[in-house]
């Protein structure tokens, strides 16, 4: 039972690593000892990896039964279209000499070609991390609603969620919102939150002492970001909170960002928004080294827009940041975490976007950064990501939708 995992980022993305190939491990016991999982990723320029780098990681993967394929990535529109095209024949070939029998698709935007490829093939078709994509778009204002990149996602997603084998979704509710969009009810349909290696992420790598010197961070408030900016991230409304911040603890606030932006980007992005770049430490990190970098932190944000289709979504940074015992704040209505972080104070949510509001959640954090309940705060948030993102929850999934695979 040969597989196809398509998805839409670049091997050296953090979303392959953290969110992709944990779960490629967890289906490869399920498979005959001839069996392989093929993955195929969209390789961005500026991510690029060398040829012995590619070795290295086909010589792990191997060891799972998984075989790489990048493709090169090209940002989808008008002009791009015969390049898809191309890559479809090609992807369609290459799934008839490996003589695919499932594929497995990570988001709606790859589901479009694992939708074709399972079409063409009669396979067997697996869409993970179910959710409305083509809304959100337009959501958080990238896509016209009348155009055609709307229109023609949003079709594919109903097409994707009829001919689906098996739906797995991060949220229940997604259940609910593929009925209303979509007139589509699945038996197979599965809930999985975008889980955290707890093993990896451990608090007992918190507050790293060389990495607090060389940082120059002890006795400091560290407030912490670990992603992207734009498209469903704020820009102007993360910079107005540290900045808020900033106005807080005064000289003891620094803020920690981990991301793939560059130092010009980001500098770019304070000074459009009168931030203050000068308290914050950006750094690019592997994955496998997040821990420690988190770790130093004292409390996390996660800026996500609050536009109503993010309330089907799971950002894996919200399990990172409980994994390593940080109070997360966060807006109202995003994914299952909003709720779960106020009914078990530990951080705050954000009922609106202003600085009463930003004022309000730096109070609360400082609060609950009192030394003597920080131990006890620590533990309480760790058992929350044990709660909500074990590796556990996700292991039973495909346990169940790969017995039954097997079985048809």
């Amino acid at each position: 039972m040969n597989i196809l995992i398509v998805t839409s980022w670049s091997f050296k993305d953090g979303l392959i690593e953290s969110a992709t190939l944990p779960y490629l491990r967890m289906i490869s016991p399920n498979l005959s000892e001839q069996s392989r999982i093929f993955l195929i990723t969209f390789e961005q320029p500026h991510l690029s990896i060398s040829a012995n780098c590619k070795k290295n990681i086909d010589d792990v993967l191997a060891k799972d039964k998984i075989i790489w394929t990048p493709l090169l990535y090209k940002r989808f529109g008008v002009l791009t279209l015969p390049r898809y095209f191309f890559q479809l024949l090609y992807v369609l070939y290459f799934s008839i000499t490996h003589k695919i029998r499932v594929v497995h698709a990570f988001c709606p935007p790859a589901g479009v070609l694992g939708y074709c490829i399972s079409l063409f093939l009669r396979a067997r078709f697996v869409l993970d991390s179910y959710e409305p994509h083509a809304e959100a778009m337009v959501e958080n204002g990238t896509w016209k609603k009348e155009g055609w990149k709307y229109r023609s996602l949003f079709f594919m997603e109903k097409k994707m969620s009829e001919r689906a084998d098996f739906l797995i979704s991060a949220t229940e509710g997604m259940r609910q919102y593929a009925w209303e969009k979509y007139q589509v009810v699945k038996k197979e349909f599965y809930i999985r939150p975008t889980c955290v290696d707890l093993g990896l992420f451990d608090e007992g790598k918190a507050k790293n002492a060389k990495l607090m010197e060389e940082l120059q961070l002890s006795g400091k408030i560290v407030g912490l970001y670990a992603g992207k900016f734009g498209s469903i991230y704020m820009e102007k409304e993360t910079v107005e909170l540290i900045n808020r911040c900033q106005a807080y603890w005064g000289d003891k606030f620094v803020f920690l960002l981990l991301t793939a932006h560059s130092k010009v980007e980001i500098q770019n992005i304070f000074k459009k928004h009168k931030g203050d770049y000068s308290i914050v430490k950006q750094f690019f990190i592997e994955h496998h080294a997040m821990p420690e970098y988190v770790g130093l932190a004292d409390f996390a944000i996660t800026p996500v827009k609050p536009v109503p289709s993010k309330k089907y979504c799971s950002p894996i940074k919200d399990g990172e940041y409980w994994a390593m015992g940080l109070p997360v704040i966060i807006p109202e209505g995003i994914s299952d975490d909003a709720s779960i972080i106020a009914h078990n104070d530990i951080g705050y949510v954000l009922p609106k976007l202003i600085n009463e509001e930003y004022d309000k959640a730096i109070v609360k954090i400082d609060s609950l950064l009192d030394v003597g309940n920080r131990i006890a705060l620590r533990q309480k948030i760790v058992g929350v990501a044990k709660k909500y993102r074990n590796y556990s929850i996700a292991q039973q999934v495909y346990n169940k939708i790969y017995t039954k695979l097997r079985s048809r």
